[in-house]
């Protein structure tokens, strides 16, 4: 057994303490606290390694499987920890990218703790596609809960900490651990591996959704429960149980009512819910049982930057796990342009825009190569992604992925290298937001744009202008207007400025 004491005086100097990392430089608070997150078998630590900002997981005791589970991103005996103040072992973790992101119950806490009807409607649905395609397949997760989810930035899904996972190839073994017992049929035992483990807890979050979807109030009425509403253990004669399934069946809601009714199968194995789990997701879609949908919103991330880890499974394991999200903001619309009113979306016509079709362009930003400054404006906020820092208009301190330059109403933004136009989205921290594929892994995001002026699938120049600057929206209402400027290389945020050539 290992503590968290321990790992925190590795880490807190880790020079000659790694085997193939190098010294590890661990991500602070704004108060200058080591970050990290801690579960009943292991702690995560935000780092920063080779340039980039990873997930590191330490293990309080070793579980089984991790090689299988994890793959190549498991690093056997990397990590020096004293056990004595004359000596120690070397231990495994597991390195991964890191989610930036709050875990699905606090962005759920949020939303229903705010009325918010429609955020909450989205969640029902970005969890019953990855629910109904995670139930469907031959693994299992095996922990599902709203804590080992996270909702990034954009407002899609992530699982993470697949420590009980359940591979194919495990068939006959006990399971590693009985998953949290608040989101777990009662008659589970160890016995109980395969890959239906994830059929019971994927029907309670879906019906607790769907249900505060309805009703936000049920949160704080039955905030004594074990888990999301319902207490497993009682689900025979639970109040709130009853309560939803006679809200879905006055609502008409004919999927959401047999899910719940799911609910009290004495067995863990629920037949026909991944069928179940789509259909639930495409009629929350379509239907207008909460009144009209509003513009596309992405997930309050209004988080202090210690939450959201982001492991993922590895290489050896199921593709689904190794990139499983769903999105609660909503994709863009099939020509790519983003939904809500006044996007301005009208493709390579629009002024000032020179755009071409992006077949057979090719794409070959580098290290080296330069940004030019895609608006006229000071920095307000630098990208932080090592420690926090204040966001006037949430009060609170964040970790900064993108660089916020000051800017006025109608300005021109222009693209900062050549690129093709990926996607266009409304987002609800950065309003409508055009991404850029550059090349080689490199992305830029410019948002809080108005009247676009470039469609999915455009090439553009550097200096082609990709819309106008828009009011701010109510996440930074304090800063004033300003484009969101993000560049991204693989997936994980880089700091802009290293790369955008002097003024």
């Amino acid at each position: 057994m290992f503590t968290l004491r321990q790992y925190l005086t590795t880490l807190a100097d880790t020079h000659g303490l790694t085997r193939t990392l190098g010294e590890i430089e661990v991500c602070r608070d704004g108060k200058g606290r080591i970050c990290y997150s801690a579960g009943n078998s292991a702690v995560v630590f935000r780092i920063r390694c080779e340039g980039r900002v990873r997930s590191l997981r330490c293990y309080m005791h070793h579980p089984r499987h991790l090689a299988e589970i994890y793959g190549e991103k498991l690093l056997p005996q990397e990590l020096f920890i004293y056990t004595s103040p004359a000596g120690g072992v070397w231990v495994d973790v597991v390195l991964s990218d890191w989610i930036e992101g709050v875990t699905l119950h606090e962005a759920v806490a949020a939303a229903a703790e705010a009325g918010d009807t429609a955020r909450l409607r989205r969640f029902a649905a970005a969890f019953d596609r990855m629910a109904a395609a995670l139930t469907a397949d031959d693994w299992a997760h095996g922990d599902l809960k709203p804590e080992n989810i996270v909702a990034d930035n954009w407002g899609r899904l992530h699982l993470i900490d697949f420590d009980a996972m359940f591979l194919p190839a495990f068939a006959g073994r006990h399971s590693p651990e009985l998953g949290t017992a608040a989101f777990q049929h009662p008659a589970r035992t160890v016995r109980d591996f395969d890959a239906s483990l994830d059929d019971y807890p994927a029907a309670l979050i879906s019906t607790a959704l769907h249900a505060l979807a309805l009703d936000p109030t049920l949160y704080a009425r039955y905030s004594d429960a074990d888990g999301l509403l319902f207490t497993p253990q009682k689900i025979g004669t639970d109040a709130a149980l009853c309560e939803v399934l006679a809200l879905f069946e006055r609502r008409g809601l004919a999927a959401q009512y047999r899910i719940a009714r799911l609910l009290r199968a004495p067995s863990l194995r629920l037949p026909g819910l991944p069928q179940l789990l789509a259909l639930a997701a495409e009629t929350t879609e379509t239907d207008e049982i909460t009144g009209p949908e509003e513009t596309k919103n992405a997930v309050n991330t209004a988080t202090t930057g210690t939450t959201g880890t982001g492991e993922t499974a590895g290489t050896t394991g199921p593709k689904r796990a190794m990139g499983a999200e769903e999105t609660a903001g909503g994709n863009s619309d099939a020509d790519g342009s983003a939904s809500g009113s006044g996007t301005g979306s009208s493709g390579a016509g629009g002024a000032g825009v020179q755009s071409t079709s992006g077949s057979g362009v090719n794409l070959n930003f580098g290290e080296d190569s330069k940004l030019v400054w895609p608006v006229n404006g000071t920095v307000l906020m630098s990208y932080s992604m090592d420690k926090t820092v204040y966001f006037s208009t949430l009060d609170q301190y964040r970790y900064n992925p993108a660089m916020i330059i000051s800017g006025a109403v109608n300005d021109n933004v222009i693209a900062a290298a050549p690129g093709l136009v990926k996607s266009i989205d409304n987002f609800a921290q950065t309003g409508i937001t055009v991404t850029l594929d550059m090349g080689n892994g490199y992305e830029c995001m410019y948002g809080q744009l108005k009247e676009v002026q470039v469609k999915v699938g455009d090439y553009l120049e550097a200096g082609n202008v990709i819309g106008y600057l828009e009011i701010p929206t109510k996440y930074y209402s304090l800063e004033g207007c300003n484009l969101y400027f993000e560049m991204l290389k693989d997936g994980q945020p880089v700091n802009p400025m290293d790369y955008l050539a002097e003024e």
